[in-house]
């Protein structure tokens, strides 16, 4: 297998870091991102970030960016949405009505029915994972559980047709498997289907309003409670958001979190009732809220140390759009966003990322025709100029603090210059030629 790229990138004091330093901003003009648009970020247990893009997966380990795509690898898809890490650090992604990919150790393999007989379909519409195993769910056959040691395929058949339409999948402990789906009787309710992966494959059991629940409706055994969502964030902590009627058609919604020995932390009411994600770090819980009612959505980032609501209006969030996010051990929260990758901090320190760096270097003009103006505060040693593949078309060395780069002799196109300053540090940055 090919070379796979690796990208340098200091982040500057003159960027975010000086106007606010709780946020900072991956984009195009500080990352090797083709376009800013960031469909998932997920952590992984080593604290690398994996972000995927419409033009291949990245990783991140608070110094060097690592890039995949189909020039460098043998990765057969460059849209890489939604993803999930096992906990051997193994990726697995859906593969766009093709089957699904398992990433590991920089190797790509592709699953689908040309060499997965046993599966049902290639339309998957998306997957939990619990140890080695990893679960799918698909539109017409139900949950389909993967053994990824045995490759061996087995379909949790039924005949419910609420089991024909699972939305989401989360695992918890004791391999308790939890989908939502959409209530055949109620388009306005998402009942939960909860099932034991492995003592009870078949044996779902439905909660929904009809069917009150001694596990997550029991503190009024004798109303009924509609499901509306199950979490797991990635310290295992379960959130069930539910909402007890109450008489009168009126409804108590409450928030519901377990640890993962399945011990109720807190219980509490809540108004937001339709989140998208929830998760907790040491010091703050998040979540996602998307504003109903309205056909566009005011998707926000919430922190109990901060009391209020994130967004375009009162940070550097750069879209009104909000994918998903995920937390680091350093307390970093990393939120992907169609106009970049944020990460945030509550206590105000961006930790071990190179954004404090005194460095300060400005690349003009960019778009450029001919050359590119480099001016450094920190001596630079070496300058390269790389195509999209990582291959160096042009290495000098200047011990200087300018330096003017010379393109003409190249044809129009996007190239990575790398900067290499004398104390070893780097930076690269992103040149267009046109």
């Amino acid at each position: 297998m090919r070379n796979i790229i690796i990208l340098y990138c200091v982040f500057l004091t003159g960027n975010f870091m000086s106007q606010n330093p709780n946020w900072l901003l991956f984009d195009h003009t500080n990352a090797p991102f083709v376009n800013d648009s960031i469909n998932w970020v997920e952590v992984d247990s080593n604290n690398v970030k994996w972000i995927g893009t419409q033009n291949g997966l990245y990783s991140f380990n608070n110094n060097a960016w690592t890039v995949y795509n189909t020039q460098n690898s043998n990765i057969p898809n460059n849209r890489i949405d939604k993803f999930k890490i096992a906990f051997d650090n193994t990726i697995w992604f859906l593969n766009h009505n093709n089957g699904f990919i398992k990433f590991k150790n920089n190797t790509f393999t592709l699953y689908n029915k040309s060499n997965l007989s046993s599966l049902p379909t290639d339309s998957l519409l998306g997957l939990a994972i619990d140890s080695n195993d990893v679960f799918f769910w698909t539109d017409k056959n139900g949950v389909i559980k993967f053994n990824s040691l045995t490759n061996s395929i087995y379909v949790m058949d039924t005949t419910n047709s609420c089991l024909k339409s699972v939305q989401k999948l989360v695992f918890h402990s004791n391999h308790t498997l939890y989908g939502e789906c959409k209530n055949p009787g109620n388009s306005f309710s998402s009942p939960q289907n909860k099932a034991d992966s492995i003592l009870l494959a078949n044996n779902f059991t439905i909660i929904n309003a009809n069917t009150p629940s001694i596990n997550y409706c029991f503190m009024n055994l004798f109303n009924f409670c509609d499901y509306y969502r199950v979490l797991v964030d990635r310290y295992k902590n379960r959130y069930e958001i539910v909402s007890l009627y109450t008489g009168n058609q009126t409804s108590d919604y409450r928030l519901r979190t377990y640890d993962y020995n399945n011990i109720l932390l807190s219980d509490v009411s809540y108004n937001q009732t339709f989140d998208n994600q929830i998760a907790t770090n040491t010091h703050g819980r998040y979540f996602i809220n998307n504003a109903a009612g309205t056909d566009f959505f005011s998707p926000t980032i919430f922190s109990t140390s901060f009391q209020g609501f994130y967004g375009v209006w009162n940070t550097i969030i750069p879209s009104t759009v909000i994918i998903n996010f995920d937390i680091d051990s350093l307390n970093n929260v990393w939120i992907s966003t169609p106009a970049g990758l944020v990460v945030y901090n509550d206590l105000g320190v961006i930790t071990n990322i190179y954004s404090t760096s005194s460095i300060n270097t400005i690349f003009y003009p960019t778009p450029t025709t001919n050359l590119v103006n480099i001016r450094s505060n920190e001596k630079v040693s070496t300058i390269e100029l790389n195509n999209l593949t990582g291959q160096i078309l042009l290495s000098e060395t200047i011990n200087s603090k300018e330096h003017e780069l010379q393109l003409q002799n190249f044809a129009n196109g996007i190239y990575f210059v790398k900067v290499v300053y004398a104390n070893g540090m780097s930076l690269t940055k992103k040149v267009v030629k046109q």
